[in-house]
């Protein structure tokens, strides 16, 4: 007798095969029963002895999982960081955008820089070249069309805090943009309106809720485009 347990079948279902249909579902449960019966040829099992399938031992029958079902943030997470909605071969997917500033020196409206000596004393030097400009870095394996579109997000980001905020945190500062799982390629335009929001939130020092999720291209002019693949990505929200 064989006993799949219920927690066993969520992680079969959330961290296996979450493709559209059934067909990796199958294939994954006709890998659980040939395992099991090799492992009765070789008399790993007693005769009549109950095989309990619990989360636990799971990957001793299919291997390790394709997916991580493990959430980056239990709490609300800290400024610049935002859950996209992609969608791929696999259906809906969330997608975790990270914003962080890199540089950490002080540099005011008259050109004053702030730099810290050996003796922890700091003091206040004038400098004779311009006001510096910010820098953007991109990783997590990015396709062209994932770079432009968070190009067009930063001129709009830097719009925004410009007229509505007077705010030139993302003119002075170098930022560095990441999306993790940096093994899965990333493309398409979908993620504009969470990449510019996860530019905003770190301008302007404000969290996201950890369940807000966003999607949808964003034009230069910050027109929202028509979104793509709504019922994947409503259903892939079950893993935030």
């Amino acid at each position: 007798r064989c006993v799949q347990e219920t927690a066993a079948i969520e992680k079969l279902l959330n961290s296996y095969a979450r493709e559209p249909g059934v067909r990796s579902l199958e294939k994954l449960t006709k890998r659980i029963c040939e395992k099991i019966g090799l492992k009765y040829l070789r008399e790993e099992y007693k005769e009549n002895e109950e095989i309990r399938i619990t989360k636990d031992n799971l990957h001793e029958f299919i291997g390790l999982p394709r997916f991580d079902e493990k959430k980056m943030y239990d709490t609300i997470p800290p400024p610049g960081i935002i859950i996209g909605l992609a969608y791929n071969a696999y259906g809906g997917n969330i997608l975790y955008i990270e914003t962080m500033k890199t540089n950490f020196d002080s540099v005011d409206a008259t050109g004053k820089a702030t730099i810290i000596q050996t003796n922890q004393q700091s003091q206040h030097v004038t400098t004779t070249t311009p006001i510096r400009k910010g820098s953007l870095k991109l990783t997590g394996s990015l396709g062209d069309v994932m770079q432009e579109s968070i190009q067009i997000a930063y001129t709009y980001a830097k719009y925004i805090c410009s007229q509505f905020f007077n705010n030139d945190f993302l003119e002075t500062s170098d930022l560095h943009i990441h999306f993790p799982d940096g093994a899965s390629k990333k493309d398409g335009p979908s993620a504009g309106v969470a990449i510019t929001s996860s530019l905003l939130s770190l301008a302007l020092n404000v969290q996201m809720e950890k369940e807000w999720a966003m999607t949808g291209e964003i034009s230069l002019t910050g027109k929202v485009l028509k979104i793509g693949g709504v019922k994947e990505k409503m259903l892939s929200l079950i893993h935030i």
